[in-house]
């Protein structure tokens, strides 16, 4: 008994099991010999995150579905790792339009990711937790809505505008008509317009629609900084302060109206 006890203690040391699954294996191999049994081979089960790594590029796509979320426009960019490429990149942050999570977990099971996901990874299902736990691996760019002022709107009704236009403008026959379009001495040409739909900020989208920002010499007090610039008065509140009286060198009209006049003129409104 003694030496049975040293030798299971050698055994412990050199492969790293307790006694106690010495003891065990010992018991089992008894087993199996004196009964004649038959050992029967057992396929390695898959690692219980196997179906959330396969996942995440599918739902970090998923993301960016204009009817899941939107642009946060009062937020900076955010780094993340993109699942698809494995490589850091900076995005916007985004916000939840769906606020429920087994709603977003329904609206993800609906989707064509999902489709895309099955296709790859046959007989796999996506549960409400393994959902939970890859958006929250995945999703840190989103976050649930917030109180927004009446300029957040206006100012996240405008991302959204300059989007639809700009994917409108990029299209390759829209770019046929427009590419060689006679502008007003103030409007903006194609490559122009495009260069300022394709940036973020909404309000360099308003910069581009009015006339250049002026220097205002009462509001510089630092002699150490440049002296500030801001839109004419003239362009935000009407010529001479008159609210009807409208700027004639800004405003959509001016700056990207002849586009759309040249566009109904050879196209008779089919664009």
């Amino acid at each position: 008994m003694k030496e049975y006890l040293l030798l299971s203690l050698q055994y412990s040391i050199i492969i790293g099991a307790t006694w106690h699954q010495i003891r065990l294996g010992r018991t089992t191999v008894k087993h199996l010999i004196t009964e004649k049994a038959q050992i029967k081979a057992l396929k390695r089960q898959r690692r219980k995150d196997f179906i959330r790594e396969k996942l995440e590029p599918f739902m970090y796509g998923w993301l960016f579905d204009d009817n899941v979320t939107r642009l946060d426009t009062k937020q900076n960019l955010i780094e993340v790792i993109d699942p698809r490429t494995g490589t850091k990149g900076k995005v916007h942050q985004r916000i939840w339009r769906i606020i429920n999570k087994e709603h977003q977990w329904n609206s993800f099971l609906n989707s064509k990711e999902y489709e895309d996901f099955r296709d790859s990874n046959v007989g796999a299902t996506v549960g409400y937790d393994v959902f939970r736990d890859v958006i929250s691996k995945v999703g840190k760019f989103v976050c649930n809505p917030l109180p927004e002022s009446c300029v957040d709107d206006k100012t996240s009704g405008l991302e959204h505008y300059m989007s639809s236009v700009l994917s409108l403008l990029t299209k390759a026959d829209v770019k046929e008509v427009l590419k060689d379009a006679d502008v007003s001495p103030h409007g903006l040409t194609y490559e122009e317009s495009v260069e300022v739909l394709k940036k973020a900020g909404s309000y360099q989208f308003v910069d581009a629609m009015c006339c250049n920002k002026e220097e205002q010499p009462e509001l510089h007090w630092h002699h150490d900084k440049p002296c500030p610039k801001t839109i004419p008065l003239k362009c935000t509140h009407g010529v001479g302060g008159k609210r009807g009286k409208q700027c004639p060198c800004c405003g959509f009209k001016n700056r990207l109206g002849s586009h759309k006049a040249h566009d109904r003129q050879r196209t008779h409104g089919q664009l």
